[in-house]
């Protein structure tokens, strides 16, 4: 009575057409278990699958006694929910295994599963290597070789050589090596834009600049990567031992670190024990390439060389960035007794100016203070406005906050006001006094001066 066929046997039907429909229903209905056993043979898939055969097999006589929703419509339901399952433990089943992989890979310590963590948008993975060279023809074959040896294929993007003027050319040393690319100046433009030049080249993920008399140390480069995946926006430095230029090799116990100015913006190797890094050196450095061009690359306003690592220091700390060490990772220098070419100091004034005229606010007085002949390059300085609107744009904190950042550092090289004390008689009310000081004066040790004078 309205029921359909798959409900109930009419008056006059044989026992044998309701027994195919029930085998056609029941093999139906055990349908998704049988493909699982045959296939993938899963045994959480095929456990879930029978589960819900079996119980869809009891429902499915419910079903035709209380004349329920049709069999096509139940069928349908059934299989919704059996591949349901079906994908929700196959799901589980991938994050597993990509846990488990990422555990593995870091506790070998190998691949990137476990040691790049990045925060930014993108992993971090290659690594375009930038060297600016003049006349290196001693040591650039050298440095190409160790820095194949020691770096893996995986990772090595690119080598940009950017020959500043080299006479003869570097191209003959360099013809040999693969992934170089050679920019060529046949009039000579300085480290600091030949940089420039070779870092807005890069197409790696970050950009490792590196002097062309240098050796990199076994497993420099997964260190500098690790760093640059925690933030895209943190610029790393290795440790730098020094390198013997003759026999090429390391001295491991004369290591730089870090580095710090003082108020002529000399600057000088120490280390505090801690991986915050206030100035770099400059040479070496591993910098995300996203980082590179949004914090404002080099001042190309500069000239040669000179006073771009204070600059770029100061900027990266200000503007929103960070600078460690990363003690796991060394690349061994050849530190010359000489410059091997004319410095010329009227272009290191203009670059120091710019840089203090730019980012170091009102502390820009004990500059002048310090070195009171770099006055007179004011008018030399050029356009700053450029510099002065990237600071703008990057929201950047006044400079008075990175010397608040690095308190002790400045402390330590006696850039502050240090407490001064004067020594009094009880008895006559009178302060001790300097000899030739004159009555009333300031009491030993002056007053301690304004803004840090002392060096």
């Amino acid at each position: 009575r309205g029921g359909g066929k798959d409900a109930i046997m009419k008056p006059g039907e044989s026992g044998s057409g309701c027994g195919v429909n029930l085998c056609i229903r029941f093999a139906l209905l055990f349908a998704a278990p049988l493909a699982v056993l045959l296939s993938s043979g899963n045994v959480l898939t095929l456990v879930n699958a029978s589960i819900v055969s079996v119980g869809a097999a009891a429902l499915d006589v419910m079903r035709q006694r209380r004349r329920w929703l049709p069999f096509p419509i139940f069928l349908l339901l059934v299989v919704s929910l059996q591949t349901s399952l079906y994908l929700l433990t196959s799901g589980q089943q991938v994050a597993e295994s990509l846990s488990s992989a990422g555990g593995a890979a870091q506790s070998a310590g190998h691949g990137f599963g476990g040691l790049l963590r990045p925060t930014s948008k993108q992993d971090v993975k290659t690594l375009s290597i930038v060297m600016a060279a003049f006349n290196e023809h001693k040591y650039m074959a050298r440095t190409l070789q160790s820095i194949y040896k020691e770096t893996p294929a995986e990772i090595l993007q690119e080598i940009i050589v950017v020959d500043d003027g080299s006479s003869p050319p570097l191209s003959s040393v360099l013809q040999d090596f693969p992934k170089v690319r050679i920019l060529r100046h046949e009039k000579r433009r300085g480290l600091i834009k030949s940089k420039t030049e070779g870092g807005n080249m890069a197409i790696g993920d970050a950009i490792m600049f590196l002097d062309a008399h240098v050796k990199p140390e076994p497993n420099w480069a997964l260190p500098i990567l690790r760093h640059l995946n925690i933030n895209y926006k943190r610029v790393v430095v290795p440790l730098i031992p020094i390198l013997d230029g003759d026999t090429w090799e390391a001295n491991l116990n004369a290591v730089g670190v870090k580095m710090m100015f003082d108020w002529t913006l000399f600057f000088q190797w120490f280390d505090d024990g801690n991986d915050l890094v206030p100035c770099m050196s400059g040479g070496l450095f591993g910098i995300t390439r996203r980082w590179w061009h949004e914090s404002g690359e080099y001042d190309y306003g500069m000239n040669m060389w000179g006073g771009e690592n204070i600059e770029q220091s100061i900027r990266v700390w200000t503007c929103g960035g960070e600078i460690y060490v990363a003690r796991d990772s060394k690349i061994s220098h050849v530190f010359r007794s000489k410059f091997p070419y004319a410095i010329n100091n009227t272009d290191i004034y203009i670059n120091k100016v710019r840089t203090v005229e730019t980012w170091f606010d009102e502390y820009k007085a004990n500059f002048y203070q310090a070195d009171p002949a770099a006055k007179q390059f004011q008018r030399f300085v050029g356009d700053i406005d450029g510099r002065k609107k990237l600071r703008e744009n990057l929201h950047c904190k006044p400079f008075k906050w990175y010397v608040k950042k690095f308190e002790k550092v400045f402390g330590m090289k006696h850039m502050l006001p240090e407490a001064t004390f004067q020594i009094r008689d009880i008895e006559r009310s009178l302060c001790v006094a300097a000899a030739g000081a004159g009555r009333g004066g300031g009491g030993l040790g002056g007053g301690g001066g304004g803004g840090g004078g002392g060096r």
